[in-house]
């Protein structure tokens, strides 16, 4: 077949194959039907609590021809009871929770980055989606900051992370209303690992919560004031910030903070750990 035309070449490979084309039905956030999932072994039929196939693939790689872009990625959720505020809004790189509607109404799914594995366009072209789940505009917009925050999130120094970690996680774990805070930025200067002795770093810190979410507001207001407390309690002595300045903490409406401060702030995410020789500046922006 070497000597074959291209043309040609395809035509024998295809022949006994559904054809993919630039009108498949799948689309990032569509669900594998859970007998095709079982049948391609993306899923095992042992296990009790059945996973979620979900395809995460940009829509402009699923358009094009096997030959051009061969494969699909697919993530691996499972349901579970409810979403955890520090697992939303992408705050997490390793695990999201999300909400998706399905056959038994809306439902919280857990996705770990690791779970997502890459198979070929050709397991999927004879399948259509579970058209039984769905995502939202807003859900899949956070899927697709997370899909992306694993390989932008920005560095922090590791003295400040040493400094600020502890607060920011007893904060995060707020249980009421999880959907509220789309997250916490940063701003902080200077850009060091470690200070000489007697400086610290100046901070300011920006809570920012989701407007499509009742009573938001309040909630980010009172997680500002409680880490402004914290921050008070642990550095502040006799009037006098030690170890760092926190120079602002205030809470702010994902309309309201803009494009342009997602450069100048970087995200805080909880899982910080940051490798400083020579990682280029990133902004945080979700």
């Amino acid at each position: 077949m070497r000597y074959l035309p291209q043309f040609l070449i395809r035509w024998f490979k295809g022949r006994n194959r559904t054809p993919w084309t630039r009108e498949t039905p799948w689309r990032q956030g569509t669900v594998v039907p859970l007998d095709h999932a079982i049948s391609i072994g993306l899923v095992s039929k042992k296990q009790l609590s059945p996973k979620i196939a979900i395809v995460v693939s940009h829509d402009c790689d699923l358009a094009q021809e096997i030959e051009v872009e061969p494969n699909v990625e697919i993530i691996l959720g499972k349901s579970i009871d409810a979403c955890r505020p520090d697992k939303t809004h992408a705050k997490n790189v390793r695990i999201l929770h999300i909400e998706i509607s399905g056959p038994s109404g809306r439902t919280a799914v857990e996705l770990v980055a690791q779970d997502k594995i890459s198979i070929s366009k050709a397991q999927l072209a004879d399948a259509r989606p579970d058209n039984t789940f769905s995502i939202d505009k807003d859900e899949l917009a956070i899927l697709r900051s997370w899909l992306a925050a694993r390989y932008k999130r920005a560095s922090i120094p590791d003295g400040l992370q040493t400094l600020i970690k502890d607060i920011f996680e007893d904060v995060a774990k707020k249980k009421e209303r999880p959907r509220a805070l789309r997250g916490i930025w940063i701003e902080f200067d200077p850009d060091l690992d470690h200070l000489p002795d007697g400086d610290k770093y100046e901070l300011w810190i920006v809570v920012v919560y989701s407007t499509s979410e009742e009573g938001s507001k309040a909630v980010a207001e009172e997680v500002a004031n409680q880490i402004r407390s914290k921050f008070e309690k642990k550095y502040r002595k006799n009037g006098v910030w030690t170890e760092l300045d926190l120079r602002e903490c205030v809470a702010r409406s994902d309309t309201e903070f803009t494009y342009y401060d997602t450069y100048k702030y970087k995200a805080f995410r909880l899982e910080h750990l940051s490798l400083r020789a020579g990682t280029p500046d990133e902004s945080g922006n979700e």
